[in-house]
């Protein structure tokens, strides 16, 4: 979690039953860190679970990818998802501004 405080990311993807931290853990650490706030973060799990699925969006996803994941899927939600990851990479791009000073 010390990269999610250090890095921007362009896109987060979380396992819901990863290993500690868990991936709502995890989710509120991105969320709680200044570079990633708005950072998309993608949910993949197995699970349906209403109460789940709420929790995971109060986490701060922005998506959720249901478990078994096929190429068709991700494929589906990388083009869905390519627009807010574009305008999240714009918004940390640094700009070089070159100009000419005159003497007064």
């Amino acid at each position: 979690s010390i990269l999610i405080r250090e890095e921007k990311f362009g896109a987060v993807f979380l396992d819901v039953n990863m290993p500690a931290p868990d991936g709502i853990t995890l989710a509120r650490q991105v969320r709680a860190s200044a570079l990633n706030r708005t950072t998309p973060i993608v949910m993949i799990t197995g699970e349906s679970d209403r109460g789940l699925l709420t929790r995971v969006f109060e986490a701060g996803a922005t998506f959720v990818l249901f478990k078994p994941v096929d190429r068709y899927r991700l494929m589906r939600l990388l083009r869905i998802s390519e627009d807010v990851i574009q305008r999240e990479a714009r918004q940390f791009q640094r700009v070089k501004v070159m100009h000419r000073l005159q003497p007064i």
